[in-house]
């Protein structure tokens, strides 16, 4: 079976973390587990999306300026269509244009 890979994104990562919490398995803790042989869960650090301006560094290079994507962000690939049906229920599924970081 392969794997679906579905982007995700919430207001708040509690929030993200609340719809996955009820679709991927939970630690001890009450934590959802990030990786089993039916998914892997790959929490994304801060994104950042051009503006539109051109800024210049001391060198005289141009570089464009960028700004936080707000939310919370994940990628998860999923074996399970329920998994991905349950999480587009909840909302928080998005379908970038180009995503800013995909699976390998």
């Amino acid at each position: 079976m392969n794997y679906l890979t579905v982007y995700l994104h919430a207001a708040t990562q509690p929030e993200l973390n609340q719809a996955l919490a009820q679709v991927l398995p939970l630690d001890d803790e009450g934590a959802v587990i990030t990786g089993s042989h039916d998914h892997h869960l790959a929490w994304l650090p801060e994104l950042r999306r051009p503006t539109g301006v051109m800024l210049t560094d001391e060198e005289g290079l141009e570089y464009p300026e960028t700004e936080p994507v707000p939310g919370a962000h994940a990628n998860l690939r999923t074996r399970h269509q329920s998994v991905v049906e349950a999480l587009i229920a909840a909302g928080v599924v998005i379908t970038p244009a180009t995503p800013l970081v995909v699976f390998a």
